[in-house]
């Protein structure tokens, strides 16, 4: 009965959870190396695997250079509380040339939280949206078609 307030779904402390959401409102929640055992097993999972967007391949030498990434935001994961960003579903692979195109359209969906309109900026610069509603399915993220849109 007494003590800190909890959030009635998890049983967090809804002092944590405050902090949670203050984390992930931030624009970039920490370099690579400060975001945790969970991202760096993970980024090691897909390293080595062909960009996903234009399909280059990572060199051995290490000059085509290419960053793990999260298919949906991890900040907008976090803020929602949706579950783990980790998820070996919503992992990809980019190079640098496409990793700034999918972080402008996280932008959409992070700031203005418009989903409709980051799936279509995701479809125009050519993500493959197979791997986008397999992520959206796993999270249980629906997107609701207006009345009278077909």
């Amino acid at each position: 009965m007494y003590g800190r307030a909890r959030c009635w779904d998890c049983f967090h402390h809804l002092s944590y959870l405050r902090k949670l959401k203050r984390k992930a409102k931030r624009k970039r929640p920490g370099s690579a190396p400060n975001r945790g055992a969970g991202w760096q097993r993970a980024r090691k999972a897909v390293s080595g695997q062909p960009c996903a967007i234009c399909g280059a391949k990572p060199s051995p030498s290490g000059s085509v250079a290419h960053a793990s990434d999260h298919v949906i935001a991890a900040r907008f994961l976090i803020l929602n509380l949706l579950g783990d960003p980790n998820a070996a579903v919503n992992l990809v692979t980019l190079c640098r040339k496409c990793h700034p195109l999918k972080r402008r359209a996280e932008n959409r969906l992070c700031n203005r939280t418009n989903i409709v309109g980051w799936l279509q900026e995701l479809n125009r610069i050519g993500f493959p949206m197979e791997r986008v509603k397999r992520a959206m399915e796993f999270y249980g993220i629906k997107v609701v078609q207006p009345c009278g849109v077909v």
